[in-house]
């Protein structure tokens, strides 16, 4: 992998108005070497967080947390990237504690929305914290 690659695309910036090279030719190009971290750089640039996301997962996953938040305007879109995340982990590396910090990394997911993702041997005791937290918050808003 060419070292100098990744700084060079960092230091072009993130206004895609303001870059002085083809976004669309550099992902190719990217693309065809190998280069995920870069490809992923020039998704976030080119606003294609999904994508971004997508690929980041198959090469470090906070490298995909750092993408999931970017969309800040559409809390939609950065529920669905982190779904996206905590379903990554639970089902491709299996870590139970790894998907509590992915719902505590992320406000806008609830312990509810990545029981789905996990296999049916997985005991409660995983969960007891997380679960009393979001039990704990449905208190709050019933109160209210």
């Amino acid at each position: 992998a060419l070292p100098i690659l990744l700084p060079y695309l960092v230091n072009a910036g993130t206004i895609p108005s303001r870059i002085h090279y083809d976004l669309k030719y550099a992902l190719r190009l990217c693309a065809e070497h190998g280069h995920h971290r870069a490809c992923v750089h020039v998704y976030r640039v080119m606003e294609l967080y999904e994508e971004a996301v997508d690929l980041a997962l198959k090469v470090d996953v906070d490298l995909a947390k750092s993408c999931a938040d970017l969309p800040e305007e559409d809390e939609e879109l950065q529920k669905k990237l982190w779904l996206k995340i905590a379903r990554h982990v639970v089902q491709e590396e299996k870590d139970v504690k790894k998907a509590m910090v992915c719902l505590s990394s992320c406000s806008l997911l609830k312990i509810e929305d990545i029981l789905p993702f996990f296999p049916d041997f997985v005991t409660i005791d995983h969960f007891k914290e997380a679960i009393c937290s979001s039990l704990e918050a449905y208190n709050k808003h019933i109160d209210e």
